[in-house]
């Protein structure tokens, strides 16, 4: 994270509690039922990764929060464990002094390292081509996310390479 850049940060992601009108006194209720109809009312961000070839991806991105809140990131059914990364306990501290940080799923050591659920998992399976993301909240804070932005997926060219046994060269 560069100290003079300036990030967009994507807010209000995760849990089912209601948002409040601008006095304040009738809550609304959060109709959002996604990624499938049969889910709880959770509130998701989905967006698209074009991925220029398939592999295993770790996720860096920054993000603020005055409590410890997870980041959810699947490409399919949130509430499996088939592909997804929960990123756990994000915080920055208090709200008064509003700073952010960077989590990075590949950091072993140092500040941006994290926490993952399932334990040890830290990179999402992408194919070749366009990948939908869908971003909530996990277990913390009542499922509400942290506020985050400038996502990045970067590619683990340290996995396996598959070969034909079969068909040698």
């Amino acid at each position: 994270m560069m100290p003079d850049q300036k990030y967009y940060l994507i807010g209000y992601v995760g849990g089912n509690t209601g948002a409040r009108n601008v006095t304040g006194i009738t809550e609304k209720t959060n109709e959002q039922r996604s990624p499938v109809a049969s889910t709880p009312k959770t509130r998701t961000y989905t967006f698209y990764v074009n991925a220029p070839k398939a592999g295993a991806y770790y996720i860096k991105g920054v993000f603020t929060s005055g409590i410890s809140r997870d980041l959810k990131f699947s490409t399919g059914d949130m509430f499996s464990n088939n592909n997804n990364v929960t990123v756990k306990q994000l915080s920055t501290g208090n709200y008064s002094t509003i700073t952010l940080r960077t989590f990075d799923t590949s950091a072993t050591t140092g500040p941006t390292q994290v926490t993952t659920d399932p334990t040890g998992r830290k990179t999402l399976t992408l194919v070749e081509g366009l990948n939908k993301i869908v971003v909530s909240g996990a277990t913390a804070d009542m499922g509400n996310a942290p506020n985050f932005g400038y996502l990045e997926f970067i590619l683990n060219e340290s996995q396996p390479k598959t070969t034909n046994v079969s068909n040698p060269s």
